[in-house]
């Protein structure tokens, strides 16, 4: 009985681990996409400025938020998927112990 309970409760927790990787690689891209954005309105802002079209002052700090943002998701993202990085990496992972 408690093994079904514990399969059970297995089951559920990698299913929370399985929608967890879903939102952060969602959250990761969009973040990434909002960084690549700005970062070219950065990159272009000085030539847009001599058509006399200028960037909003509030990008810069966007910019820096959103990619600090960026880089925790990207801890998270790398956490939560790391023995498929080791196994690129073509680095074995230890194996589980069984639970009987």
């Amino acid at each position: 009985m408690n093994s079904i309970i514990l399969h059970a409760l297995g089951v559920r927790v990698k299913m929370r681990i399985i929608v967890l990787r879903k939102i952060v690689s969602l959250s990761l891209f969009v973040l990434w996409v909002v960084t690549g954005i700005t970062g070219i309105l950065l990159l272009i802002g000085p030539l847009l400025a001599k058509i006399e079209v200028y960037v909003p002052t509030v990008i810069p700090g966007i910019h820096t938020y959103v990619g600090f943002g960026a880089l925790g998701i990207s801890m998270i993202h790398i956490a939560l998927n790391w023995d498929v990085l080791k196994s690129y990496m073509g680095i074995k992972p230890k194996p589980k112990a069984r639970r009987e």
